[in-house]
């Protein structure tokens, strides 16, 4: 049986399984690296793939799933699909699983300050096309939309917006 670990920055996956010849026949975990395929996705293709498949679907404030969402709902939903269990965070609490970025690569996030008060209002995770996944309250759905699609909003508030990528290591156990 292959049981799958972290992903690791050069584009392998570790393995670990359990080998009956290990240990003089005792058995033991073994681990493995190998590419990524698209049966053994990345972690954060896994995630966006999942969080993409929620468009069309209703945004409803503090709804996690799965016939309804708001945007952190969204985001730990699809955090649950790599990482089985993990809990429900707001925008601002989600923030901590994430370390800074200037990438604007499938899978990362966008985190809203709509005023610059220090509180994270929003957040959406970007489709490496020039759009973004947005759990909409405005329209009552989950949109795809262009990644700039809130600037002016945050704009005319005097908003920042943070590009962050979530941190596997910080919330995969090890095996």
């Amino acid at each position: 049986m292959w049981w799958w670990s972290v992903p690791q920055s050069t584009g392998t996956q570790l393995w670990k399984y359990w080998d009956d010849s290990y240990n003089n026949g005792a058995g033991g975990w073994q681990t493995v690296s190998g590419e990524t395929t698209n049966n053994n996705l990345s972690s954060t293709e896994k995630y966006t793939q999942t969080v993409e498949d929620l468009v069309g679907k209703p945004y409803v404030t503090g709804a996690n799933g799965p016939d309804a969402f708001d945007c952190s709902g969204a985001v730990c939903y699809g955090i649950r699909e790599v990482v089985p269990g993990f809990g429900d965070y707001s925008a601002d609490q989600l923030f901590s699983f994430t370390e800074s970025t200037i990438s604007l690569d499938r899978g990362v996030l966008i985190f809203y300050d709509y005023t610059s008060d220090g509180n994270i209002d929003h957040v959406t995770t970007l489709t490496g096309d020039g759009d973004m996944v947005h759990p909409s309250s405005g329209s009552g759905f989950i949109l795809r939309v262009s990644s700039s699609y809130l600037d002016s909003y945050i704009s005319s508030h005097g908003g920042v917006k943070y590009y962050r990528k979530i941190n596997w290591s910080m919330i995969i156990p090890e095996n």
